[in-house]
């Protein structure tokens, strides 16, 4: 079963984002959408630049991924640089989960490109992981809300800004 799953890892990959976006265009909010968005784009780019570097056969697969280098390096960090937009002013907490792996997957292609030592099946699990645990980050958060809107009704989506929320919080102030 881990051998199938592994040979598709690509196809269930992308199938996994698909499924997340539809679910998040119908159940989710907009922050659910735009952080399903960017991932399907982010794998929608890979499998483009798998297409053109070495032909239809080999962009479901794996191989060339650790050669790649600088594609992957520049849609990693359009990943990253828009799930930080997104974290920053979502009012949600898995989007800065989401961001947080996708800076571990820019600093493994800094790794793999500075030190010879690092492996390159050990770069490819680390990059790959590094987007299942967005993928499941997104689920979660996108779990989550529409549980939260089932019991709470229509809440923020998005931050209005840094200023001090006006709920009380049980910490007596320092203040005075």
């Amino acid at each position: 079963m881990i051998e199938l799953l592994w040979t598709n890892r690509g196809s269930v990959q992308t199938l996994a984002v698909t499924g997340l976006f539809a679910l998040a265009l119908v159940r989710g909010a907009s922050p659910e959408r735009w952080c399903a968005g960017i991932l399907l784009t982010a794998i929608l780019l890979a499998r483009a630049q798998q297409l053109v570097a070495s032909g239809f056969d080999s962009v479901w697969g794996l191989s060339g991924f650790a050669t790649a280098g600088l594609a992957y390096f520049v849609i990693d960090l359009a990943t990253f640089a828009a799930l930080t937009a997104v974290a920053l002013k979502a009012n949600r907490i898995y989007p800065l989960w989401m961001a947080g792996v996708q800076l571990t997957a820019l600093i493994t292609h800094i790794a793999e490109r500075t030190t010879a030592a690092v492996s390159p099946l050990a770069y490819a699990i680390l990059n790959l992981s590094t987007f299942y645990l967005a993928i499941a980050f997104l689920a979660v958060g996108l779990m989550a809300h529409v549980r939260r809107s089932r019991s709470w009704g229509p809440y923020p989506n998005w931050r209005s800004g840094l200023a001090h929320s006006p709920e009380p919080t049980p910490w007596p102030s320092r203040a005075g």
